[in-house]
């Protein structure tokens, strides 16, 4: 299978004279955790959610209408022919804050292929074949209900997390994404220095136990458009299966 049997063109895109809040609530609206830049129909680049890194960054300095994606974008991401195998689409969407793949003809723009597509298109291919606690990551990013926002900002800025999971002692009560937090802080909607994470976080809306099969993850993944679930035992968390680890899975089987 080659790129051009799995590219999607949508529309969703942006451009590098758009201020980065626009960006950010088209990427917001479609659920996008990647958007191609273009300039006419010529890829440029594409602004991700960890491009927003430095525009939280610089928030004392500077209004984040004031900063075009011109300036954050990435110039050189993986990119792919229409020709491409599959495979290496899958290779390069398993690496670290890549969350989808231009596919380009020259340069003209053809669509973008994202981890969900080939999520959705190869789902066949792991039913039966793992478990839950075959897929999980034990290591889980966690913080409390009552820990201030504004700390943790400071830690997703860092680069550190991307997700955490909202406990209350043992019990779940949530969990907070990258795109949660700078909705929160680029939209200016509050003070965040007197928000708790208990203001912003967004219910789990499935979790999966160890001995479920980990293509059952991977459905709530796709019907829900979130990129990770919880894995629970008796109601404790014990781990979590993110689409990166879905596809790893995929990427043995192709």
């Amino acid at each position: 299978m080659l790129a051009k049997d799995l590219v999607i063109e949508d529309g969703v895109v942006t451009t590098p004279k758009t201020d980065i809040l626009d960006s950010l609530y088209l990427m917001l609206k479609h659920r996008r955790r990647i958007l191609p830049v273009l300039t006419g129909s010529k890829l440029v680049g594409i602004v991700s959610v960890a491009s927003y890194i430095p525009a939280i960054q610089s928030m004392d300095s500077r209004k984040p209408e004031t900063i075009l994606v011109g300036e954050i974008l990435n110039e050189q991401p993986f990119v792919a022919s229409p020709n491409t195998e599959a495979s290496y689409v899958a290779d390069c969407l398993c690496a670290k804050g890549v969350y989808g793949v231009p596919v380009v003809s020259g340069h003209e723009y053809m669509g973008m292929i994202r981890r969900e597509d080939v999520i959705s298109r190869f789902l066949v291919l792991i039913k039966g074949k793992f478990k839950a606690m075959d897929v999980m990551s034990y290591n889980v990013s966690t913080c409390s209900i009552h820990e201030t926002l504004e700390h943790l900002v400071k830690r997703i800025s860092a680069g550190i997390e991307r997700r955490v999971v909202v406990m209350n002692v043992d019990k779940i009560e949530g969990s907070i994404t990258f795109e949660d937090l700078i909705n929160v802080i680029l939209a200016d909607k509050s003070d965040i220095s007197k928000l708790s994470v208990s203001d912003v976080l967004v219910p789990i809306q499935a979790s999966v136990k160890k001995t479920d099969d980990a293509a059952k993850a991977a459905q709530f993944m796709l019907d829900w458009g979130i990129n990770a679930i919880p894995v629970v035992d008796g109601g404790g968390l014990e781990g979590i299966i993110r689409d990166k680890d879905i596809l790893q899975r995929i990427q043995v089987l192709m």
